[in-house]
């Protein structure tokens, strides 16, 4: 593969990887509605094969989340320690939620990395 073939599938690539990483709470919230409706239409028991698909669909989203801060090259170690404190903290909701759209994970990185400056 030549730089200029790298080069053309590198922003091709990073599109998808965006729409697949965008997809993930979407993805969490079927495994949602898949739980409440094992809950609500189960009888006596619940149908295990359904609970364990939804429970999987359930923990795409944060798993992905942290599959993806544990190999991503566009944060430094120091904006991933950041990160993690932040998604521990009170505000990690907020911060959850960012983390899927790489705008706003780039706004809210900025935002803990300035926070953390005003800290020290």
């Amino acid at each position: 593969m030549t730089v200029g073939e790298r080069a053309t599938q590198g922003p091709a690539r990073s599109r998808l990887v965006n729409w697949v990483f965008g997809t993930l709470p979407y993805v969490s919230v079927l495994g949602l509605a898949g739980v409440a409706a094992n809950v609500i239409l189960s009888f006596e028991e619940p149908h295990t094969t359904m609970l364990v698909a939804s429970g999987l669909l359930l923990a795409a989203a944060p798993v992905g989340m942290l599959a993806h801060l544990a190999v991503t090259s566009a944060l430094t170690r120091r904006q991933r320690e950041l990160w993690i404190a932040g998604l521990l903290s009170r505000n990690g909701a907020s911060l959850f939620a960012a983390y899927f759209r790489a705008s706003d994970r780039r706004r809210a990185t900025r935002t803990l990395d300035a926070a953390d400056r005003g800290a020290t």
